[in-house]
């Protein structure tokens, strides 16, 4: 009795219904980076055969792609330190990672037709210092640089009359508005 084992040249998703997987690597700096990405690929018709007799079913070739997504994922964000994959490296991770899977996929005939990074989450440590940073930049820029915040003093000396403290709901445009 002969089986046959039907191979799809379509293109195949995963993860499916334009889903995408977390999956955390290392960088350079051995600071944790998560990654949430998505890929889609197909099989070369002519590669099938060669296929069947190295990796097997498709359900084989499939765990054999993604065993290479992972893989590539990691390597790629070992690359880097991770201060640059979150500003200047962060457009150019996706096009590595997808590099490093056609490098490895292609010549056993597994084509990659896209690679999706659809976010980069950065370590706590990395991630608490941004929010912290912005928070300080926040109300200077509320301010917008003066120097004295006395609003009745315009000679740059503090005002020092006594006045009720009055709590603050806002500020803008120099004048403060209390309630």
């Amino acid at each position: 009795i002969r089986s046959w084992t039907n191979y799809s040249t379509r293109e195949i998703q995963y993860p499916r219904e334009g889903g995408a997987e977390r999956l955390t690597a290392l960088s350079s700096d051995q600071l944790q980076i998560g990654v949430d990405a998505a890929f889609r690929y197909r099989i070369n018709p002519d590669s099938v055969v060669n296929l069947y007799l190295s990796v097997g079913s498709p359900a084989d070739i499939h765990a054999y792609v993604y065993n290479t997504y992972r893989s590539s994922i990691r390597d790629a964000v070992a690359e880097v330190a991770a201060a640059l994959i979150l500003s200047s490296d962060r457009a150019t991770i996706g096009d590595r990672i997808e590099q490093l899977m056609a490098r490895r996929l292609e010549p056993r005939g597994i084509l990659v037709t896209d690679f999706f990074v659809r976010e980069i989450e950065p370590p706590e440590t990395i991630r608490q210092a941004i929010e912290n940073k912005l928070a300080r930049e926040q109300p200077e820029a509320r301010r917008g640089g003066r120097d004295s915040g006395c609003p009745g003093d315009h000679r740059g000396k503090p005002d020092r009359r006594a006045r009720p403290a009055v709590p603050v709901l806002a500020v803008s445009g120099g004048s403060r508005r209390s309630g």
